[in-house]
């Protein structure tokens, strides 16, 4: 009796020792997709692992005993908040989690949740590597697995994609995400009043206030259609002044599409952007009309020093099985257009001056090196109550997707995580928004 008793205790003992163990396994939730809104996500997690409320930007004290390290940062971003890759490791409602993100692009997030395809994310090791919580890792070399993400974040629906024949992954609006196009440094700034015509834009720097010369401030649908299928248009078609049209510069790199007499052609505005896998490109196209997966005519700069040097259209290439002809392709960061493209200088070298479509964080940093500046859209410029009423039309929703056979721990930790940005951390709160729509680009009703 005694010795089957015993053998039932010790039976029962191993089986709760088990289940303890098992319930204590480390749960991995691996976030892919969109650096648009990265900062935004990366919030949201340090939120959930423990940092307080009042902690917005980095660095981020997270909850004892949680930690995170990370790798890749933008230049202007700022601590893990626009950093490519990061790994957090903690408790989350009861559930031991390691958190990853890896940011490829909105659309490429989505594909890889569509096609089951991987992408690395940072080895666990590393978190042990990093000096401190919140450690800066190199910006290469570090140790990485490659996995398909558990979610993406995303700036487009997955109908806005050309992956859309899997079952349809679940789908969280978050947030809201607006997008700016921005001028770069040479670009004309409005001078004077409007209203009253500058006849004479040499004199635009000591205009009286009575004079007004728009220069290079709006851009509407109109345009943004022909300089992304051209890919450069004359300022005079955005300014309307004969003065822009009849001006001629003399560039020291001759741009092979634009027509230039004695070597002189109109200052021009030349279109730059990102790549495929970019959200803020989706979005923005769809807007526009320029059409979500159109092949467009974007310039590739060469950098040297302040100035840009020379460019060509962006080389054809064919980028997991979809062909993208000579100017299709793009950017591979909003971080390097912001801080590293627009605001050099391109009149004397190139003749003209970029414009591109930015997410609001790279748009701000643009504008705040002092050298690039926002356009407005089709006559409105931007601001949150602008957004928020229905008179600013370019945004977004910013999405939460993953595969719905997601459950148990992990969902406990995206239903955290999604949470949090919802009534958070997410670029701009859902509840803030006084209009919707129901599609990328679809028609804005108000709500109120």
């Amino acid at each position: 009796m005694k010795s089957t008793a015993y053998k039932t205790i010790i039976a029962a003992t191993l089986a709760w020792s088990f289940i303890s163990q098992a319930s204590a396994a480390t749960v991995y939730v691996r976030i892919g997709g969109a650096q648009a809104f990265g900062d935004a996500v990366h919030r949201a997690v340090a939120h959930i692992l423990g940092a307080s409320s009042t902690q917005t930007t980095p660095p981020y004290t997270l909850g004892t005993g949680n930690t995170y390290a990370y790798a890749d940062t933008s230049p202007a971003g700022g601590g893990v908040g626009k950093s490519t890759q990061a790994i957090f490791s903690g408790t989350v409602s009861g559930v031991t989690v390691i958190i990853k993100t890896s940011f490829t692009g909105s659309t490429d997030g989505i594909r890889l949740l569509a096609t089951s395809a991987t992408v690395p994310f940072l080895a666990d090791s590393l978190l042990s590597s990093a000096t401190q919580s919140g450690g800066l890792l190199p910006n290469s070399g570090n140790a990485t697995e490659s996995v398909t993400p558990d979610a993406a974040a995303a700036d487009s629906f997955q109908a806005s994609t050309v992956y859309t024949t899997t079952p349809a992954l679940t789908d969280v609006q978050v947030g809201v995400g607006p997008y700016i196009f921005v001028a770069g440094k040479d670009a004309p700034r409005p001078v004077g009043t409007y209203g009253q015509a500058l006849t004479d834009p040499t004199t635009a720097a000591g205009a009286p206030s009575t004079s007004y010369y728009p220069g290079l401030s709006n851009i509407t649908t109109q345009q943004a259609i022909a300089l992304y299928n051209v890919g450069n248009l004359p300022l005079a078609e955005f300014s309307g002044v004969d003065y822009d049209r009849t001006n001629l510069v003399t560039p020291s790199f001759q741009t092979a599409a634009v027509t230039y007499t004695s070597n002189q052609a109109p200052v021009q505005v030349f279109a730059t952007g990102r790549d495929y896998g970019s959200g803020a490109r989706i979005v923005s196209f769809i807007e526009t009309g320029i059409g979500a997966n159109s092949n467009v005519a974007q310039y590739k700069p060469t950098v040297s020093g302040s100035t840009v040097a020379s460019q060509v259209l962006y080389p054809a290439t064919t980028i997991n099985g979809i062909f993208f002809p000579a100017g299709s392709d793009g950017n591979t960061s909003n971080g390097n257009l912001s801080t590293t493209v627009l605001p050099k200088s391109t009149l004397a070298t190139l003749g003209g001056v970029y414009v591109s479509y930015l997410p609001l964080l790279d748009a701000t940093n643009a504008k705040n090196t002092g050298n690039a500046y926002w356009l407005a859209y089709n006559g409105v410029n931007y601001s949150s109550a602008a957004l928020s009423n229905g008179s600013y039309s370019l945004f977004a929703y910013e999405h939460i997707l993953y595969h719905p056979t997601v459950t148990g721990d992990q969902q406990t930790v995206l239903s955290a995580f999604t949470n949090q940005l919802i009534n958070t951390d997410a670029t701009i709160l859902l509840n803030t928004l006084h209009v919707s729509r129901p599609v990328d680009g679809g028609i804005i009703t108000t709500t109120y």
